[in-house]
């Protein structure tokens, strides 16, 4: 069973304020805590080591202790470092759901990540650009 999904497009607006569609790997999620969830469109990002989200969507699936889980520190292009705390979740893929570490950091404002520990270990990711689509196949 593989799922497959299309390119999201998103308008980009240049420094001139020319508009122009660019493709992006974002995928529509549901992220679970117990029986609470939300809907959000996420990044696939096979840079990332883990699976990153602001700290506002851990505090509407109702996680109480967001800072309860162990701290990592990383770095984006700022440089600057962002803690985030470990909190196990499930995320769910079309009809697909599984458990995943997600970590969340009320200081982090990027959209939410699918990175290597959490979503490419549980799926073989396939790109496609050329037909702008991806292809998930749960491992």
């Amino acid at each position: 069973m593989s799922i497959k999904l299309p390119y999201y497009k998103e308008v980009i607006i240049n420094s001139k304020g020319t508009r122009k569609s660019q493709l992006r790997p974002k995928i529509k999620i549901r992220v679970f805590n117990k029986d609470r969830y939300i809907d959000v469109l996420a990044l696939i990002d096979s840079g990332a080591d883990y699976c990153l989200f602001p700290g506002e969507i851990g505090e509407i699936i109702g996680i109480e202790n967001m800072k309860g889980g162990n701290k990592l520190d990383f770095f984006g292009i700022s440089g600057k470092p962002i803690s985030f705390y470990l909190n196990n979740i499930k995320i769910q893929v079309s009809n697909y759901k599984f458990p995943c570490e997600g970590y969340f950091s009320h200081k982090y404002k990027g959209p939410p990540l699918l990175g290597e520990n959490g979503f490419f270990s549980t799926f073989k990711v396939i790109f496609d650009f050329q037909k702008e689509e991806i292809e998930l196949v749960p491992k």
